[in-house]
C-alpha cells in the first residue's frame, strides 16, 4: 500500500513542475519579448541583459526560485570542477550569478582566492546572502563583484592574475563581438598556464548560428573555433558535465589557453 508521505510527495513535485512550466512560459512568451521590443532603449549589451537578468529575478522570486543556478542543479558543473582546482588557484566565474556554484567550490581554495562576478544586481544579492548565511563561506572571504561592463570590472579586479576564468551558461547569452571581446580580456587576466573554461549552446538542427529576442545565442563548432582565432586564444573541445540539452542545441564546453599545448 502506498504511503501517505509517498502520496504527498509526489504531488509536491507535480505541483513544482508546474509551477516551473508556468514561470517559464510567463518569461518566454510575455516578458522577455516585451523586453526586446525596449531593446534600442538600451546603449550596450550589458545594459539590456541586465534588465532581463533583472525581470527574471523578480518573476523567479514570486515562485521560490534562484535568479540563476541554484547550489543544488549547480553539482554537476561542481564536481567537474572540484575534480580538477587545487587550494591555492584563484578562481574567476564570470556571471557568478547566486553563487550557485560558489558555494562548492569556495571552501576548497584559499582565503580570498574565489572572485565572483556578475551584472545582475538582483542575482549577486541573493549569492551575497548565501554566503553570509553560511559562516564557513564567509570566513572564506570570497570577492563578489558587481559590474556594468567589462572596463569597470578591469578596474575593480585590479592586477589579480587568474588560474581558472569560469562560465557557466554565459556564453551562452553573449554576441560574437562580445565573446571576442571577453576572450581577449581573459586573455589579460589569465596566470601563466590559467585556462578559461564555458559552455555554448550548438544547434542541433542548423548548421549556422543564429539568436532568439537578442538573448540566447546558438553558436556552431565552427563559429566557436572561428571566435577564438579572432581573440588569439587556443581553443580545445572538452568533455565535462552535461548542462542544460534541448532537442534544439546541445551544449558543448569549451576550454581556451594562451598557448596552444598546455
Amino acid at each position: 500500500m502506498i504511503q501517505l508521505s509517498t502520496v504527498l510527495t509526489q504531488l509536491k513535485q507535480q505541483r513544482n513542475s508546474t509551477m516551473t512550466n508556468l514561470f517559464r512560459i510567463l518569461e518566454l512568451k510575455v516578458l522577455e519579448p516585451l523586453l526586446y521590443l525596449a531593446r534600442p532603449m538600451f546603449s550596450t549589451e550589458e545594459e539590456y541583459y541586465a534588465a532581463v537578468m533583472n525581470w527574471r529575478t523578480r518573476v523567479r522570486a514570486v515562485f521560490g526560485r534562484t535568479p540563476t543556478a541554484s547550489p543544488e542543479s549547480s553539482e554537476r558543473e561542481a564536481e567537474f570542477y572540484l575534480r580538477k582546482i587545487s587550494q591555492k588557484d584563484v578562481f574567476l566565474e564570470y556571471g557568478c550569478g547566486s553563487c550557485g556554484l560558489a558555494v562548492h567550490v569556495i571552501n576548497v581554495l584559499d582565503k580570498g582566492n574565489y572572485v565572483g562576478c556578475d551584472i545582475s544586481e538582483g542575482a549577486l544579492t541573493k549569492g551575497r546572502s548565501i554566503v553570509s548565511e553560511n559562516p564557513s563561506l564567509e570566513k572564506k572571504a570570497p570577492v563578489l563583484i558587481l559590474f556594468k561592463d567589462l572596463a569597470e570590472l578591469s578596474s575593480k579586479l585590479g592586477d589579480r592574475k587568474f588560474d581558472w576564468i569560469v562560465l557557466n551558461s554565459v556564453f551562452t547569452h553573449l554576441s560574437e563581438d562580445k565573446i571576442i571581446e571577453c576572450l581577449k580580456f581573459f586573455k589579460s587576466i589569465l596566470a601563466t598556464n590559467g585556462v578559461v573554461v564555458g559552455d555554448f549552446s550548438v544547434p542541433r538542427l542548423s548548421a549556422g548560428s543564429f539568436s532568439r529576442r537578442g538573448i540566447d545565442y546558438y553558436y556552431s563548432i565552427e563559429n566557436i573555433l572561428a571566435l577564438a582565432q579572432k581573440s588569439n586564444i587556443y581553443p580545445k573541445q572538452i568533455d565535462g558535465f552535461d548542462v542544460n540539452q534541448s532537442t534544439v542545441y546541445e551544449s558543448v564546453i569549451f576550454e581556451f589557453r594562451t598557448n596552444v599545448g598546455e
